[in-house]
């Protein structure tokens, strides 16, 4: 039996152009993006969360399609950082600084993150760890207190 029943699916992390959002389109939308994300202590949620949203509109990625936020393990308590793991209902990763110290980037070494917390870097190491081997899409952006970068897993 037919029922005649039209339409399109889309499976993207991207955000849709209007030109293809019909009345008959289903989106569904892989939780394949990781962020790193390291801060100053004492970063606000919204300052975290702005600089997220804002990365992801840039590069037209959907925000419904984060898989995790990670970070190091100093910061895995980090206030602003937690309260915006909860408000985007996703889970708050976190690596050692020896585990971030072993992953090759293209960024060079952070004077701060090593003085802070011994750690060459924090958001593309991390991004790259908790993607389980993906790739970056976003490298190291920096804005006011928030360090971030974004892998997709494979």
């Amino acid at each position: 039996m037919r029922s005649g029943a039209r339409g399109v699916l889309v499976v993207t992390n991207s955000i849709v152009p209007p030109q293809l959002a019909t009345g008959n389109l289903l989106v569904l939308r892989p939780r394949n993006l990781v962020l790193g994300v390291g801060c100053n202590s004492g970063t606000s949620r919204e300052e975290i969360e702005a600089v997220i949203l804002t990365s992801l509109k840039r590069l037209l990625l959907s925000p419904q399609s984060i898989a995790c936020l990670a970070t190091a393990e100093a910061k895995r308590e980090e206030p602003g950082l937690v309260a915006c793991a909860e408000a985007l209902d996703v889970p708050l990763r976190w690596f050692t600084s020896a585990g971030l110290n072993g992953v090759e980037v293209p960024s060079p070494p952070s004077k701060h993150a090593l003085k802070a917390i011994g750690a060459t870097g924090v958001a593309e190491p991390a991004a790259l760890l908790a993607s389980g081997g993906g790739k970056l899409l976003l490298g190291k952006v920096k804005s006011g207190n928030v360090t971030l970068a974004i892998a997709e897993s494979p």
